[in-house]
């Protein structure tokens, strides 16, 4: 609508509302000056505003007034009534029980509301009583009778229906999205026979479709549908141009403008409806009427993704919040905007379409087009193409990177021929000449395979795998060019051994050359074709490419959900999952996290299912869900994954299991995590053993665990065998990954980070600086690495002492977190508790207080309570009631955050042995320095367990120093003040409040012996 007319729309609306009742027919004959079709809007918008008090139709019992006239307890016919149970435009419903001792049988009985025009609305409901006798569905409330009552009331008696609104249901029982389009495919099925049978309902809504406590689905109230005769369409509309039946809430464009009525009309409140199963709100929302009629009628409906990624204002007017929306369908905000991004949004915005003609052609359409999203199938509201259907996948993939086993150079000839055997077994008889012919130049191509490797040929040169493998690919692209299936086989194997040395770059043309041979073939959508797309998925996790991963992946699944046989899934799908769920993993949000798990989910329950249960991929996908599990925080059941993952592979026997490698690594990373490093070394140097011995001394997967096992040795305070490694580990991913590879940028974080330790924090930081480039050339600016290289760099200046620097880089990682992430973002938390250790570290007592408890706030907030992020926010306000003398608010502090620790991160953790140091220290104070002296030797024996060396260590001992002092024990006080004094002057990480506690301790204890003597 063009400016001015709205404008004279809204000139005529309030100008119309300004008059007397009486004088308004009048007034609208001056206004629209006999142009009919903008008289007909007005009246529309009229009709609208004056039937807004009842947007939903039906008022619940409990808010309908008991007026006068009500025809409680009144006999109507054989009924007596019992209980209002709603009002609408067309008349009142109750409850009632039949009367006269035929039968009892409880009802609900429709009684038109008087002054409605009696001749107009008998003949309705002489229309709706035929209507309902002919509708016999299971989801459709049956009519039982009708009739007039003594002074000229029609009314109809139906089945009563105990239920709730299907809205109400399915918030109630916090359905999923998919348990929602199961429950509205019932609704439009139910709709459609009514439209088979000439009926349009033309009032659906909520109130209007109840679900019982079973969950079976019954539509009400056909009392203003409109029979679909094509002979008397004309008349049937005339008749009802002035009366307004309907819900505005739920109306169609056409019925506000009052236009013909058609079965598109109920596809719209369909549409309605699925938009408010699925956000919380309806796709428009206005302040007045007339707003609401512009909006339905001129302005396009947000996706319902959108309303959940902005927080939309419709969904806080409905007294919710967007994480409520989410945790009545039993997820959260992200994950259901995911969910409902791309095909649903194209589903409802259908349905929605101003056009009568472009929605669904009925609502049994717009039932299969939400069978085919449950499917996951393509659906017929989105544009199709050959790249969409490829791309569509079911809610519910997974994959897993895996390592394939390596052969040795001496066995590529054997794989060739083995792959070239088994396409002559399946070869059907009228192909043996052409098997003769291709065994021929196989053969040849073997022999001159071999001959390179004869020293009479080479002349006593070298020859590599790697020159054997390029001679031979040449020869399979000469030899079998007009065989495409057999020389995409053949390229394919040579691609994963390739992958298999680590030269991903040579195996990647290989791969894309095997996919292109099959697709021309078998065309986009093939098994073979999707076989492939995963060997490549595999590839692109290796090279750090997870986007290209995770495209490759869906597509794979996709294919091969559309090819399973006689209701059994496709037997290459479980590996696809495989490799979806790896290139998710690598993709690191929480929601893909989150989906990862579910991939690996379902591919082990399909090879338990159909796989030798010593199938090695079971220990695969075990492996897969334990990394799954470690991203989400579910340690203990990440660790218990990764046990049984070897146990597996141990049980497997024969050759050494890559895979087995890969679970002793993670294992490994896990319990360095947990602060267990002298039970993460051996698993490493297990891991770097078997690794070193299938892949030999230069493989990504050698430098990845090299980087594993210099953390720990870092952790068990060997600083120069842990630089040493480090070292061996940067210097090995920059040769087999390239320094721009995200493997490259891991090593120079670790190796910055034992630097710090050992006074080389300018390096340490050009490494960090070095692994932040890469991350933010490879990665989105949401990414976790992104932010959390960011956040790591910081920390190295802070422990370097450097802490306005460390101020600055964390000041231009929040200014820019807020601009992408928003200010609810668990990263926040991180990035205001660090700023919170700074304050505390200068002195900035007010800053350090006002930064924890934001971040413990949001983290309470959008975390969990007991989140690690809260418990340091808490050790941090400790320390600032120390500061301030608060002794008795911190000694409560600490003795709570020291009962949660011990039953989250564990009684013998180093964060759990700081906390006793700091409440030792407060016991001091506080005049119970045998208390002190406990807990002070408990978190001593604690570091020692994991042989701490840093600060915390020294701060112990200093504590412990000042308890024996405080008992008098001076001769064993003083050397551990004075030790620990200087090793915190030593220490890297040291804050100067560290130092300046240090030195005070040491200061009353030669104040006080020095007082004695004088004494």
């Amino acid at each position: 609508m063009d400016p001015d007319a709205w404008e004279r729309l809204q000139s005529a609306f309030f100008g119309a509302l300004a008059v007397a009742p009486e004088e308004r027919e009048a007034y609208l004959d001056r206004a629209c000056a006999g142009d009919a079709e903008f008289r007909a809007e007005v009246n529309a918008v009229l009709a609208a505003h004056f039937t807004a008090g009842e947007p939903d139709g039906v008022t619940s019992a409990d808010e309908v007034p008991r007026v006068p006239g009500s025809m409680m307890g009144a006999r109507i016919g054989a009924y007596r009534l019992e209980e209002l149970l709603g009002r609408g435009g067309m008349g009142e419903v109750y409850r009632a029980q039949r009367v006269d001792e035929q039968y009892h049988r409880e009802v609900a009985v429709k009684v038109v509301r008087s002054g409605l025009g009696a001749d107009e609305v008998s003949r309705r409901f002489r229309i709706e009583r035929q209507i309902l006798a002919n509708l016999q569905h299971p989801s459709i409330a049956t009519l039982l009778e009708g009739g007039v009552t003594p002074d000229g009331q029609p009314y109809l008696v139906m089945e009563y229906v105990r239920g709730v609104p299907i809205t109400e249901y399915a918030d109630a029982h916090r359905l999923a999205v998919r348990e929602r389009l199961r429950l509205f495919r019932t609704v439009c099925e139910a709709v459609q026979y009514a439209h088979r049978n000439l009926v349009v309902h033309r009032d659906l809504k909520p109130s209007n479709i109840l679900v019982t406590a079973e969950g079976r689905v019954r539509l009400l109230d056909f009392g203003i549908a409109k029979l679909l005769d094509p002979e008397d369409a004309g008349a049937m509309a005339a008749r009802t141009a002035d009366t307004l039946v309907f819900t505005p809430g739920y109306a169609a464009p056409e019925q506000l403008q009052r236009q013909p009525i058609t079965t598109a009309t109920d596809v719209y409140a369909l549409g309605v409806l699925l938009y408010e199963l699925l956000t919380g709100a309806r796709p428009f929302d206005a302040s007045t009427p007339l707003e609401f009629y512009h909006a339905v009628c001129n302005r396009e409906p947000s996706p319902p993704s959108a309303l959940l990624e902005t927080g939309s204002g419709r969904i806080r007017s409905a007294g919710t919040s967007a994480a409520d929306v989410a945790a009545v369908r039993h997820t959260r905000p992200r994950d259901l905007a995911r969910q409902l991004r791309g095909d649903l949004d194209h589903i409802v915005l259908m349905a929605l379409r101003k056009e009568p003609e472009r929605r669904y052609a009925s609502a049994g359409q717009f039932a299969e087009d939400v069978t085919r999203f449950l499917d996951g199938r393509p659906v017929l509201a989105r544009p199709d193409s050959v790249g969409y259907r490829l791309r569509r996948f079911i809610g519910r993939n997974r994959a897993a990177v895996t390592l394939a086993s390596l052969a040795a150079a001496s066995l590529v000839f054997g794989l060739l021929g083995t792959t070239w055997q088994a396409r002559r077994a399946r070869a059907e008889a009228v192909q043996a000449a052409a098997d003769r012919d291709r065994a021929e130049r196989l053969s040849a191509l073997l022999v001159d395979m071999f001959r390179m490797s004869d020293p009479n040929s080479t002349r006593g040169e070298t020859v590599t795998a790697r020159e054997v493998l390029a001679r031979g690919a040449e020869r399979i692209a000469d030899d079998f060019a007009g065989d495409p299936e057999s020389q995409a086989d053949l390229l394919a194997e040579v691609g994963r051994i390739y992958e298999n040395l680590g030269l991903f770059d040579d195996a990647s043309g290989q791969l894309e050359r095997a996919l292109e041979l099959r697709r021309t073939v078998h065309g986009e959508a093939h098994p073979r074709v999707a076989e492939s797309m995963t060997r490549l998925a595999e590839l692109r996790i290796q090279q750090g490419r997870e986007a290209e991963a995770v495209g490759l992946a869906r597509t794979a699944t996709a294919i091969l959900r559309e090819h399973g046989r006689a209701g059994e899934p496709h037997p290459a799908l479980a590996e696809a999952l495989l490799a979806l769920g790896g290139a998710l993993r690598l993709a690191g949000s929480p929601e893909a996290t989150s989906e990862a798990s579910e991939a690996y989910t379902e591919a082990l329950s399909l090879l338990r299912r159909s796989a030798n249960p010593d199938d090695a991929r079971i220990a695969q996908a075990l492996y897969g869900l334990a990394v799954a599990a470690h991203g989400q925080g579910e340690f203990d059941r990440a660790d218990s994954l990764l046990e049984r993952s070897i146990e597996r592979y141990a049980r497997l026997g024969g050759a050494p299991h890559p895979e087995m490698a890969t679970s002793l690594n993670e294992l490994g990373t896990l319990r360095m995590i947990r602060r267990r490093p002298a039970e993460a070394e051996p698993l490493f140097l297990r891991a770097l053993a078997l690794r070193r011995q299938i892949y030999g001394e230069a493989h990504p997967a050698v430098a990845q665990t090299l980087m594993g096992l210099a953390r720990a040795r870092s952790l068990l305070g060997r600083f120069a065998d842990a630089v040493d490694v480090g070292e061996e580990a940067v210097a090995m991913a920059d040769s087999v990954w390239g320094s721009d590879h995200p493997g490259a940028a891991e090593a120079r974080l670790v190796l910055g980070f034992i630097l710090l330790n050992v006074d080389e924090g300018e390096r340490a930081v050009q490494l960090m600086e070095e692994a932040n480039a890469v991350h933010r050339a490879r990665y989105a600016p949401t990414h976790p690495l992104v932010f959390g290289t960011e956040i790591t760099i910081a920390q190295a200046y802070a422990s370097m002492g450097q802490f306005d620097r460390a101020r600055t880089h964390l000041t231009g990682t929040l200014d820019r977190m807020d601009a992408v992430l928003g200010r609810d973002h668990p990263y926040r938390a991180s990035v205001l508790l660090n700023f919170a250790r700074l304050d505390l570290g200068a002195g900035r007592l007010d800053d350090a207080e006002t930064n924890a408890q934001a971040s413990l706030a949001l983290t309470r907030r959008v975390l969990r309570p007991d989140h690690r992020f809260g418990l340091w926010a808490r050790m941090v306000l400790a320390q600032v009631h120390m500061a301030r003398g608060r002794l008795a608010l911190a000694d409560s502090l600490l003795r709570d955050l020291l009962e949660t620790q011990r039953a989250t991160v564990g009684a013998r953790h180093p964060e759990t042995a700081l906390t006793l140091v700091r409440l030792a220290d407060v016991e001091t104070r506080l005049g119970r320095p045998a208390n002190a002296e406990a807990n002070a030797r408990a978190a001593l024996a604690i570091f020692e367990s994991v042989r701490e060396r840093g600060p915390s260590l020294a701060e112990a001992r200093s504590v412990l120093g000042a308890a024996l002092a405080a008992q008098g024990r001076v001769a064993e006080a003083e050397p551990l003040l004075r030790s620990a004094l200087e090793a915190l002057a030593r220490a890297r990480g040291a804050t100067p409040s560290q130092v300046a506690a240090a030195e005070e301790r040491l200061q009353r204890l030669t104040t006080a012996r020095s007082q004695g003597r004088q004494g």
